[in-house]
């Protein structure tokens, strides 16, 4: 039905399945089904090992299979092939481990991480499940951890927050058992992000930091250059007084990016410096480091980044007063971040189409759009993006001559940026009291 895929009839493919497991069979089918595992698992490595170079972030080694590869050695060669077979690997996963092929399922799902992390949530949920149902069948606590951070990820992704820290504490506290501390700083790590994410900075920069300091002691140079960049972008959001600190950490995540080879790092480093240059009234350099960030993002064929890349851009290009040209980077970044199940992202769009509408003077619109991000991100609880909407709905009434609507909305979009420590606080305190001859309060 399509170059190299083949479909059975539903009666010849159960036939064929019965053929394969009759006692009579000319070939051992367990010999036969390790075969076909050990040549998914091995093809999948080789195609990892050209998107995302060997270890980074660490991946479990596979011996090679006997049986021919096909040529993986591009990029796109590389991704097509993740894509294709993509269903049939999440089929493996669940069958070996429930089968007897425990070793296979773990393999897997360490091998797949990088590629399920950046846009396949679902089948994360599935590969790395699996994992860790087969990881305690051969007590393998450090499978385990791996696989409780694959389900944070993609719980994470999904916007699930709650359930996605509860994985990453179980994967820390048995890496901690352990002895690990690569294993305790990536969760660490995660952890860290959901704080940001929740609006929680000091706890955000605590796990980091901690993080941070393992990866040192390990001289795991991958993983101080994801938490660097990770720490430059959430304290650049503090205040602008510490962009110059947030700078200094992007900078070293970008140059270690480069030196080892991380084009995802680099990616998200140059999108982290885009961010950084926009807060200083910089947008035309900001949109630049967008569009180098995407170009990468693109080749990876990593979704969740390609979508944070194209709305960046959207914002940079509101402020460049291309309202028309942001929409569209917007939709773009939206459709993405459905596509790849990112639902905690969805918000960062609608409130960018949001302001690219109320920018093209079309205040209900900006209305829609702003009300959507409002309710996808008290969902997940992310309230700086909460605040934003709030701030836009404001913008948007106030536009529309309702100002009593305009007021509750820039109150809660000040109590929500007092509460985060933003500098857009003030923002919102300067259009109260412009729109209100009463004083301005804030929940503290």
């Amino acid at each position: 039905h399509a170059p190299d895929r083949y479909t059975f009839h539903d009666l010849l493919r159960a036939y064929a399945a019965s053929l394969a497991s009759a006692p009579d069979a000319a070939d051992d089918p367990h010999a036969a089904l390790t075969r076909l595992f050990d040549h998914y698992l091995a093809t999948a490595a080789a195609a990892m090992d050209t998107l995302h170079p060997a270890g980074m972030p660490p991946r479990p080694s596979v011996p090679p299979t006997v049986l021919p590869v096909p040529d993986l050695s591009t990029p796109r060669a590389a991704l097509e092939w993740l894509d294709a077979e993509r269903a049939t690997l999440v089929a493996i996963s669940a069958h070996a481990a429930v089968h007897g092929w425990p070793h296979h399922a773990v393999s897997l799902s360490g091998v797949l991480y990088g590629y399920l992390q950046g846009g396949h949530p679902f089948e994360g949920v599935a590969v790395h499940g699996s994992a860790r149902d087969a990881a305690r069948q051969i007590d393998d606590r450090g499978a385990e951890a791996e696989a409780l951070r694959g389900l944070g990820s993609a719980h994470w992704r999904m916007g699930r927050y709650a359930e996605a820290a509860g994985f990453f504490e179980l994967a820390l506290d048995l890496h901690q058992r352990s002895g690990s501390q690569t294993g305790q700083a990536y969760a660490l790590n995660a952890l860290g992000l959901i704080q940001w994410h929740l609006g929680n900075h000091t706890a955000a920069i605590q796990y980091q930091e901690r993080a941070l300091m393992l990866f040192r002691q390990a001289d795991d140079r991958f993983g101080q250059g994801m938490v660097l960049a990770n720490l430059g972008s959430g304290v650049a959001h503090l205040d602008l007084g510490h962009c110059p600190k947030a700078v200094g950490y992007i900078q070293d995540a970008l140059a270690l990016a480069r030196e080892i080879g991380d084009r995802e790092g680099e990616a998200y480093a140059l999108s982290n410096l885009g961010v950084i240059e926009q807060r200083y009234g910089r947008a035309t350099q900001a949109a630049g480091l967008y569009q180098d960030a995407l170009a990468i993002f693109t080749e990876l064929g990593h979704r969740s980044g390609q979508g944070l890349a194209l709305a960046s851009l959207g914002n940079a290009e509101i402020a460049l007063n291309q309202p028309d040209q942001a929409a569209e980077h917007h939709r773009q970044a939206l459709a993405l971040f459905r596509a790849a199940g990112d639902r905690g992202e969805e918000p960062f769009a609608l409130n960018g189409l949001g302001e690219a509408a109320q920018a093209a003077a079309r205040p209900a619109d900006a209305i829609s759009h702003h009300s959507t991000a409002l309710s996808l991100a008290v969902e997940t609880g992310n309230r700086e993006q909460q605040a934003r909407a709030h701030a836009g709905l404001g913008r948007a009434h106030d536009a529309l001559d309702q100002p009593a609507r305009a007021r509750d909305h820039f109150q809660r979009a000040l109590d929500l940026y007092t509460s985060l420590g933003y500098p857009e606080a003030e923002q919102m305190r300067a259009r109260l009291a412009k729109a209100d001859p009463f004083p301005a309060t804030a929940v503290r």
